[in-house]
């Protein structure tokens, strides 16, 4: 397909984790008109990381990429197969590619006190999702269904994670989804000061107020009352993964993060929303809470019981202290019909 479009590809194999996101830093990308990524989320999440790592980053992250699913999950080629109106397989993907029509799309951070921010498209999880999502990676080799099987177990051994979550409601986008409003929400991002020395156990505990929220609670800062839930899932595309439409009405460049929480620890809540996440359903359980969002944090309490936080998928080192995550407008460009 690719030779029929005239397209020439210079390809490099991977062989170990991270090697994207360090090599990207250096690549000379003026010679490329476009990146092509064969693999699942994880290694977009590298890349991304890479390319925002460079001096160039403003002019890097605009590069074209596309995407074809080679991995469990593929929730990004998933999402612009949906909104491209596309079948779920790689063929589609590839004409996607082959096409050469661009769209744009939403770039998410995430940050924690006393580290340096990470980048990705997809997700925060963390609770039922985020077990499911990292502890079933030790039967990768079953592909996605992993998930399934895991979810059984979940199911089984039902837990409640507790903790505070707050966010800034979106206006549905409006205003936002010019490129300009993510390049500058980035700039800002990225000349925070960083506390480059190890932080200590007690910091990163993150036990004390948050210092954010004293001076952001006057632009519309709102905290969820409860403390106790099952999962919370904050999205930034329709779907998951190849078979979980997560939220049928979002979209690739809408400026909106689609926070979703389960409160409480119902059994009966918890296999519903599983079984409805299919077609985007789950919202029919009162209990199941969807916002749309700019910017959201989430502090567990660690104390009462110890969960994990996922990114895009990916596990993280540090799951007990604090963590926000902001949506950057369109800052990314993707091969989408």
């Amino acid at each position: 397909m690719f030779d029929r479009a005239h397209i020439d590809l210079n390809t490099v194999y991977t062989k170990r984790e991270g090697q994207v996101e360090e090599e990207i830093v250096g690549v000379d990308l003026d010679k490329y008109e476009s990146v092509l990524i064969v693999s699942g989320d994880g290694l977009v999440m590298e890349y991304l990381n890479g390319i925002m790592a460079r001096k160039d980053w403003e002019q890097a992250i605009s590069k074209p990429f596309g995407i074809l699913p080679a991995g469990s999950g593929n929730g990004l080629s998933a999402s612009i197969r949906q909104v491209s109106d596309e079948p779920m397989d790689p063929t589609s993907a590839a004409f996607l590619v082959a096409k050469g029509q661009t769209r744009p799309l939403d770039l998410v951070s995430f940050k924690q006190p006393q580290s340096k921010p990470r980048y990705g498209m997809l997700s925060l999880s963390w609770g039922l999702i985020s077990d499911i999502d990292i502890n079933s990676e030790i039967c990768r080799c079953c592909g996605a269904a992993r998930f399934t099987a895991y979810a059984i177990l979940r199911l089984l051994c039902t837990r409640t994670y507790y903790g505070s979550i707050r966010y800034i409601p979106s206006s549905d986008g409006k205003g936002r989804r010019g490129r300009s409003a993510g390049i500058k929400s980035l700039r800002q991002l990225k000349n925070q000061a960083i506390i480059s020395q190890p932080a200590s156990a007690d910091a990163k505990k993150d036990d004390g107020p948050d210092p954010e929220l004293g001076a952001e609670r006057a632009v519309g800062w709102v905290e969820v009352p409860n403390d106790t839930f099952t999962l919370l899932w904050a999205v930034n595309t329709p779907m998951a993964d190849e078979e979980n439409l997560l939220v049928p009405e979002a979209e690739l460049d809408d400026g909106v993060i689609n926070l979703m929480y389960l409160e409480g620890n119902s059994w009966c809540s918890t296999l519903c929303t599983l079984l409805r996440v299919e077609d985007g359903t789950q919202t029919k359980d009162p209990n199941f809470k969807l916002h749309k969002v700019d910017k959201l944090t989430l502090s567990p309490d660690v104390k009462r019981a110890k969960g994990l936080y996922s990114l895009d998928g990916e596990p993280t080192s540090d799951n007990d202290s604090r963590i926000t995550m902001q949506v950057h407008p369109g800052v990314l460009t993707t091969y989408c019909g």
